[in-house]
């Protein structure tokens, strides 16, 4: 329904020229104008309705900015619903057991057939979770810095190929201003970084060159172009030296292979579409 003037709160009135006032469902939207930068009209707004409403401010292609006022009720049970650590830690171990598997599975040796050799699946299976958990983490530290409640990381089990899906957390209360959304947002990939180039570098240790004449011979497979990227090319060379020359290519142990996975993964959370991390800071960045 639409709200008359006497309806419509004097502290929204004082930082908008309100041109249209709606209610739904306990929630109020303002559209108009504003009189001051959205920065101090956001402050006022806070301070004005806390801790009884929870005041939003966006900006509206029409007429200029909404404000939204929803009861604290209404966030919590809409964002605020708590999380369930059982399930984090099922998930969690789970994709222990799957990339455990994988990993084992990439060296030739099933699992199922010969449990008790595990451990050939652990430094694959242990250096993927710590990029994805730091990864994660570092979204996660970085919204409690900024106020916004965030779930602990869910982890997705795959029961083959790569063993994950990746993980992800939740965000449970809005974002208050662009910049907290871009620090989030990048948190996770430059965290993960931190743990996937120097598990790229001890992994290339006990990685292997093949020559081209390797590459040609019938029935090669496993190699990985030490072009694939730039950032590889230069930890490859950085680590063979001399030894690396055009046209060889690199067989990876399990931990390089975790390490360049990692920064494979983190190019392709960059890229600005939707809910990944680079569509979160392009949303932060330009709306």
């Amino acid at each position: 329904r639409m709200l008359a003037e006497p309806e419509q709160p004097d502290a929204v009135r004082e930082v908008m020229k309100v041109r249209m006032a709606t209610a739904e469902a306990g929630i109020q939207v303002f559209r108009g104008r504003l009189r001051e930068s959205a920065t101090t009209s956001f402050e006022k707004l806070k301070q004005a309705f806390s801790p009884g409403r929870v005041p939003l401010l966006q900006e509206d292609k029409k007429l200029g900015a909404a404000i939204f006022l929803l009861p604290k009720t209404v966030e919590e049970e809409k964002l605020e619903k708590p999380s369930r650590p059982f399930l984090h830690w099922l998930l969690f171990g789970l994709t222990f057991l799957t990339t455990t598997w994988a990993g084992a599975a990439h060296q030739g040796v099933n699992l199922l057939r010969e449990p008790e050799r595990f451990a050939v699946g652990l430094p694959y299976s242990l250096g993927l979770l710590a990029i994805l958990g730091v990864h994660e983490l570092g979204h996660y530290f970085m919204a409690r810095h900024h106020g916004i409640k965030v779930t602990p990381p869910y982890f997705i089990p795959l029961p083959f190929a790569l063993g994950t899906f990746g993980a992800f957390i939740q965000m449970r209360s809005p974002s208050e201003t662009r910049r907290a959304l871009f620090d989030v947002a990048v948190a996770g990939p430059l965290a993960g970084l931190v743990i996937a180039i120097p598990a790229l570098l001890i992994g290339l240790r006990t990685s292997a060159i093949l020559p081209p004449d390797v590459i040609q011979a019938p029935g090669f497979a496993g190699g990985t172009s030490a072009g694939s990227s730039v950032l590889f090319a230069l930890l490859a060379k950085l680590s063979f030296g001399d030894a690396l020359e055009f046209g060889h290519v690199v067989r990876l142990s399990p931990l390089a292979f975790a390490g360049w996975l990692g920064i494979f993964i983190t190019g392709l959370n960059l890229l600005p579409i939707g809910t990944l991390d680079g569509g979160h800071a392009a949303r932060a960045m330009f709306g």
